[in-house]
């Protein structure tokens, strides 16, 4: 008797203390993680079948971690950073939308885009696309002039989604994309004020301002850069933009979701690996 006493509480306690007992709950099954997704037609995948957004792409390679993954998709096509804060004002009044703004280990924030696209709209430029003559002398005077309050109205709405997700769920890890830069797709150069200039010189004069906005709002707002504009403009594979030069194709969702699983991985180093990945 005493040794079969002696059995049940060594097995007991094997059972008890099984790596299985901490990470996967009573039913011995792992609880699956969240991906919440925000922000604009890029993150809608505008023109991009289901299934093949950068949503799907991410959550499929979070799941090749051998972790279990499922994701929720809030973009909404033609957003701005202000529509942005409003939709998530909203969501978060909804019983089923708090609990899944509170359930989420992982949001990514794709925003900014159409603050710019709204700035070209009020001058009379609703639309650009690769087919006829752009005005790029008349593109450069307009975001030279308003650059400035894009970008306050941008970093204010930064903070104000930040302050949202945090009141909700402190925990998550939150990466914002950058604008991915859409004059990678173009061909050859222009001439601009009389003088010869690359298109992609171009446009980082025009995107310089929002990139800086987005990078100084991760230091106070506590989120995590995605790097989609320097990952569109060095990758060789042509074309990641679809016929209007503004919305990803699938070549460049699955570059996203690349970028975006980067980041995500890098975030959850240990401080100690970050600094030895950095050297």
């Amino acid at each position: 008797m005493k040794k079969l006493l002696l059995l049940i509480l060594t097995l007991s306690l094997l059972l008890t203390c099984s790596p299985m007992a901490y990470t996967a709950g009573a039913t011995g099954v792992q609880q699956p993680k969240h991906l919440l997704v925000l922000g604009d037609s890029i993150a809608a995948h505008f023109g991009v079948a289901d299934g093949a957004g950068y949503d799907t792409h991410l959550t499929q390679l979070l799941q090749g971690t051998g972790e279990r993954w499922n994701s929720t998709n809030w973009g909404v096509s033609g957003y701005t950073s202000e529509d942005l804060v409003t939709h998530l004002s909203r969501k978060a009044e909804e019983a089923d939308g708090r609990a899944t703004l509170e359930a989420a280990d992982l949001i990514c924030i794709s925003i900014g885009g159409n603050n710019l696209l709204r700035l070209l709209g009020s001058h009379g430029l609703d639309s650009l696309d690769g087919n006829g003559e752009i005005p790029w002398s008349k593109l450069a005077q307009i975001f030279t002039e308003g650059s400035d309050s894009v970008c306050t109205e941008l970093k204010e709405d930064l903070g104000a989604i930040m302050r949202l997700i945090r009141k909700y769920n402190p925990d998550a890890t939150v990466l914002v994309q950058n604008i991915h830069n859409v004059a990678r797709d173009f061909e050859g150069g222009i001439s601009l004020f009389g003088k010869p200039l690359s298109v992609a010189a171009l446009a980082d004069r025009f995107f310089d301002p929002i990139l800086r906005v987005i990078d100084e709002g991760a230091a106070e707002y506590g989120y995590h850069v995605a790097d989609t504009y320097g990952a569109f403009s060095r990758s060789a594979e042509r074309p990641l933009l679809r016929r209007e030069l503004i919305h990803p194709n699938e070549a460049g969702h699955r570059l996203i979701a690349g970028v975006l699983f980067d980041k995500y991985t890098e975030a959850r180093l240990p401080i100690t690996q970050k600094s030895e990945a950095n050297i």
